[in-house]
């Protein structure tokens, strides 16, 4: 009686013929999930990340009357309320519109009108008769809009920390 180890060895043995008798199927299937795997990485898009952090704190009056502390709200909704009211902001339309006429991205052929592909799902939706009315916009609130397209904002838990990145 053949002992365990032998038994094992044979089995493996056994793996290895089939393996060499199918070495073409499985050359195949290696070079299909190459070739797939290549084709895949020269056709994406390739995405560039811009992060930042910025530290945001409240500012406190420098002078009190007693009227000031009483009406005070230091409760932690409040603390809350302030730091999402931040994130909103730093996300907001004016900002970016801002942002867009002190960088001058209007110019910039990234930003420019009819440079960005349409999305599949913009493209589906244009084969449809839409029922509102399309109100054109400016090139400065189209530069805007693909601004905050790329813009994520996200909170570091547990400080005053806020880290800014844009994807493009």
């Amino acid at each position: 009686m053949l002992q365990r180890s032998e038994r094992t060895g044979r089995h493996l043995l056994d793996y290895w013929q089939v393996l060499q008798r199918r070495r073409f199927v499985v050359y195949l299937a290696m070079g299909a999930v190459t070739i797939v795997a290549l084709m895949g990485s020269f056709l994406v898009t390739p995405m560039y990340r811009g992060t930042t952090t910025l530290q945001i704190e409240r500012q406190n009056p420098e002078i009190f009357t007693f009227r000031d502390v009483a009406s005070m709200d230091a409760s932690w909704s409040a603390y809350a309320d302030f730091y999402q009211t931040q994130y909103r902001i730093l996300s907001s339309e004016a900002v970016a519109r801002k942002a867009v006429k002190r960088l001058g991205l209007t110019s910039h052929p990234d930003f420019q009108v009819g440079t960005a592909k349409p999305s599949l799902y913009a493209r589906v939706r244009g084969l449809f008769p839409s029922r509102g009315v399309r109100v054109p916009q400016s090139a400065e609130d189209l530069a805007a809009q693909r601004l905050l397209g790329g813009l994520e904002v996200s909170p570091v838990r547990n400080s005053h920390l806020v880290q800014i990145s844009w994807v493009s």
